[in-house]
């Protein structure tokens, strides 16, 4: 963005064109101060806002995180839990199978 100011047109008298041009440059830079002070609100109104953003979209996804892994250990727990009762309970058919075939094997009706 280049701002056109007047500079070698000033005259070294004072006069009306003088004033005007010395008003009119003035003006340019006020506006464009104005623009950056705005703009540099705006970016710190934002960059504010970045962190409560960012560790909100992390929240939730860790939420989520969290709650699906919950969901697949709860699933693994009653899994193993199941097959460990039907262990020590001696009803799991393997262990039911190699406890008769051990017992087979000692007797001697099979090899």
């Amino acid at each position: 963005m280049s701002i056109e100011l007047f500079t070698k047109e000033l005259s070294g008298v004072y006069d009306a064109k003088l004033r005007e041009m010395l008003v009119s440059n003035f003006e340019k830079i006020r506006d464009v101060l104005n623009d950056i002070a705005d703009n540099q609100a705006t970016l710190s109104k934002k960059v504010n806002e970045l962190p409560d953003t960012v560790n909100t979209e992390v929240s939730k996804k860790l939420t989520v995180q969290a709650a699906t892994l919950s969901e697949q250990l709860d699933g693994l727990n009653a899994t193993l839990t199941k097959r460990i009762d039907r262990i020590i309970l001696g009803s799991d058919e393997e262990s039911i199978e190699l406890v008769v075939e051990r017992i087979l094997k000692e007797k001697g009706v099979i090899n």
